[in-house]
């Protein structure tokens, strides 16, 4: 999303390009339904075109001189009724039926000159509507204080690729492609505000190559400020607002040096963490210890863990059936939100109450309840979505997103000793060591049968509790 204001003394008004469309339908309701008048007439006259042509070929035909063949007279067709009437009224059309040849094709071609004249008047009146319409919106745009739109709408929109604006300020600047966050940057006059975390998604860039990477994937603070703490142009929010503080704690230790401070609205959040599964406890680490398997998706790289998956449901059912009223089950893997999804779905809950995807559906997103499933574990290696230990890797990023958009509980399930083992001192290590030293975390000892659908809490025992913060 992108806002540009202009400095104006006159009233403020506001110009939203994604909702235009409703917005111009109402400014111009009567030029508009004109338009549609002036289409729908256009229309019924091209259908009337054609039938003249096929009136004007039997018209032809009957011209011709009569033939004797071998067995008789070859007798012509006469117009009928059903070819006059889509042309004519149906008054005309009998008076027509009663005309000479020559007098019939006389009148279908005039007929036919009147509605190509037609035809030409209204595609003339239709092209004037249109310019009309078109200075109305231009004009809206221009009077507007304050415009909003996507980067991509500012260089596409015929509204939009010519204006120029006092300010520019760009939201969600970390994930914005460069050439153009740099093109957006080049409407303002006077000042450009880049608003965004650097910690969070990236630009997504499918191709490999070094020079794109450089061109296309990183972000703006990362090419201007890598420094932002010492940056004198740079100035950082650091108090949240979303979640519980002990969610909150981790994610600043982990993401943001400790410098992120806690909102005191905090009741609401209290409220959420008082609700089960473990009630009272906002951050919960649920270890798998080595009882799941992870797959590879046939045919592909995706992966899923089906017993985590069925974990996850159950941890849902639980929190809608405690009063939680949304949740969020986010996993590194395509594979793993489809079969979660599956199972979610003989449950018939809506989007609104639980929702599970990929991490890069969740940005600026958020929900009383996160379940976070890594879905990693043996045999298969700690995947590339989770280290960052690979070149150019985003697993921090990720990692963080998943995290930040619990309000008041955040579920992690993970196979802990399986990271520490494979992984040990990568983000996803640091992530469980800490999370387990702020909340606590949960043994899954008790899931001898290999399957944990439908066992809930009960099979779940808390082993490490966290320290008073």
């Amino acid at each position: 999303m992108i806002l540009l204001p202009r400095f104006r003394r006159s009233p403020c008004t506001f110009f939203c390009h994604n909702s235009f469309a409703v917005f111009k339908k109402r400014l111009n309701a009567e030029t508009a339904q004109r338009l549609e008048d002036l289409r729908t007439y256009l229309q019924r006259r091209y259908s009337q075109i054609k039938p003249c042509d096929l009136i004007l070929d039997k018209l032809k035909a009957e011209a011709q001189p009569q033939q004797l063949d071998l067995f008789g007279e070859v007798k012509s067709e006469a117009l009928t009724y059903r070819d006059l009437i889509s042309v004519f009224s149906e008054k005309y059309t009998r008076y027509i039926l009663r005309l000479s040849f020559e007098k019939q094709k006389e009148l279908v071609t005039l007929r036919k000159k009147r509605l190509e004249k037609i035809i030409e008047l209204c595609r003339e009146m239709i092209s004037q509507l249109r310019a009309e319409l078109s200075q109305q919106e231009k004009a809206v745009v221009q009077k507007a204080c304050v415009v909003l739109a996507t980067m991509t709408n500012m260089y596409i929109s015929s509204l939009l690729n010519t204006e120029r604006f006092d300010v520019v300020i760009v939201e969600e600047a970390a994930m914005a492609i460069l050439p153009t966050l740099f093109y957006c940057a080049a409407l303002a006059k006077t000042k450009v505000i880049i608003v965004g975390d650097k910690r969070q998604l990236p630009p997504i860039v499918q191709s490999r190559a070094e020079y794109v990477h450089r061109a296309m994937g990183r972000n703006i603070f990362e090419v201007t400020v890598p420094d932002s703490y010492a940056s004198d142009v740079v100035v950082m929010l650091d108090i949240q607002y979303r979640m519980h503080p002990a969610i909150g704690e981790l994610v600043s230790t982990l993401f943001y040096d400790g410098k992120l401070r806690h909102a005191e609205n905090t009741n609401e959040r209290i409220k959420i963490a008082n609700r089960k599964p473990y009630s009272g406890e906002p951050l919960i680490v649920v270890d798998t210890e080595s009882r799941t398997t992870c797959e590879m998706e046939e045919g592909g790289f995706s992966r899923f863990n089906e017993n985590s998956a069925r974990l996850c449901v159950d941890l849902t059912m639980e929190a809608i059936g405690d009063g939680i009223e949304s949740v969020a089950i986010i996993t590194p893997y395509v594979s793993q939100s489809r079969r979660i999804r599956q199972i979610l779905s003989s449950y018939r809950m809506s989007a609104e109450q639980v929702h599970c995807s990929t991490v890069h559906r969740f940005q600026g997103n958020e929900r009383d309840l996160v379940i976070f499933d890594t879905v990693d574990a043996s045999p298969l290696s700690p995947g590339v979505l989770l280290s960052d230990s690979f070149p150019r890797s985003s697993a921090r990023n990720l990692i963080n997103v998943s995290l930040s958009r619990a309000r008041g509980k955040l579920i992690i399930i993970a196979d802990v000793s399986y990271f520490g083992t494979y992984s040990p001192n990568d983000v996803i290590d640091r992530v469980l060591r800490l999370a387990m030293d702020y909340g606590i975390r949960v043994s899954s000892s008790m899931w001898g049968c290999g399957s944990f659908h439908g066992r809930g809490e009960a099979c779940l025992a808390p082993t490490h509790k966290m320290q008073s913060m």
